[in-house]
């Protein structure tokens, strides 16, 4: 009688050690498909934030493609502007010789010349706000470029951090996956 009690107790006891495992192994189980949703939910994550920094990084392109091609004609439109100025500047000194030397045509009148003085100065003004306006806005674009290009770094580091534990993830996935098969093994 001693002998099969002792044989049920030991039975009872491997009963207990298997309805333990079984239930750790469930346990393991739930564990595992939490962890594996998460890594696929990050790894949806990723790859979403993947594209939004590709389309940064083609909009940061763009912006600078246009910032160069508009400071490009920003700096045509200053030069031609220029070259008028000095061509006004030249044609005021000829008028203001030509009053001098009283050779003006059709008489040299002060109101003429205070006119041409007039026309002089007023074109001097439209160059001058053209030229601050070009500057102003080659200031901005280079304001939006910063800009983009500090959105594109905060988003870079964003898909960093993000594959950093999509990564952490898989290895936990891959870990809680040799569990399970050691314990199947131990079955």
């Amino acid at each position: 009688q001693r002998e099969r009690e002792g044989r049920d107790d030991t039975v009872e006891g491997w009963k207990e050690k298997h309805r333990l495992a079984r239930l750790e192994h469930g346990q393991c189980l739930t564990e595992l498909e939490k962890v594996e949703d998460r890594s696929a939910a990050l790894e949806k994550e990723l790859a979403e934030v993947r594209q939004e920094a590709t389309a940064f990084r083609a909009d940061s392109e763009k912006a600078r493609a246009f910032a160069a091609d508009e400071a490009a004609a920003l700096r045509k439109r200053a030069a031609v502007a220029e070259e008028q100025l000095v061509s006004l500047s030249g044609e005021l000194q000829v008028c203001h010789e030509r009053l001098r030397s009283g050779v003006l045509e059709g008489g040299a009148t002060q109101e003429s010349s205070k006119r041409i003085r007039e026309v002089t100065e007023l074109r001097q003004q439209v160059f001058e706000a053209e030229r601050s306006r070009l500057q102003r806005t080659a200031s901005d674009l280079r304001a939006e470029v910063a800009r983009l290009q500090q959105r594109l770094e905060a988003e870079s580091e964003r898909v960093a951090l993000l594959q950093g534990d999509a990564r952490r993830n898989e290895r936990a996935t891959t870990r809680l996956a040799r569990v399970d098969a050691l314990e199947d093994e131990k079955r």
